[in-house]
């Protein structure tokens, strides 16, 4: 099978909400996600939760960028954003709590 799978990249100089949502627009523009594509949908995000490290580590999914992934995608007309994440180990609710 031929597939063909768009990726956008761009740099982002700081870890603030504002700065991300700047760069999560232009990934949308530059992959021709129209502003539309979410409305009405529920949106599932599965960040990477896999330790509890601080966010400046890299380890995980920095929580700026999921936040503003979700206002994001809220603003754009998405019902609902949930979060979501399965981490392997021997986890409960309350230890992925801390992650």
């Amino acid at each position: 099978m031929d597939m063909q799978t768009a990726v956008a990249l761009t740099r982002c100089t700081a870890y603030t909400e504002e700065e991300i949502r700047i760069c999560l627009n232009r990934m949308f523009e530059d992959l021709g996600i129209p502003d539309t594509a979410f409305a009405g949908k529920r949106i599932c995000v599965k960040p990477n939760l896999v330790m509890a490290k601080k966010p400046e580590t890299g380890a995980t999914t920095h929580p700026a960028v999921l936040s503003a992934l979700a206002k994001l995608l809220l603003s754009r007309g998405a019902a609902e954003v949930v979060v979501t994440d399965s981490p392997g180990g021997p986890y409960t609710g309350a230890s992925v709590g801390v992650v």
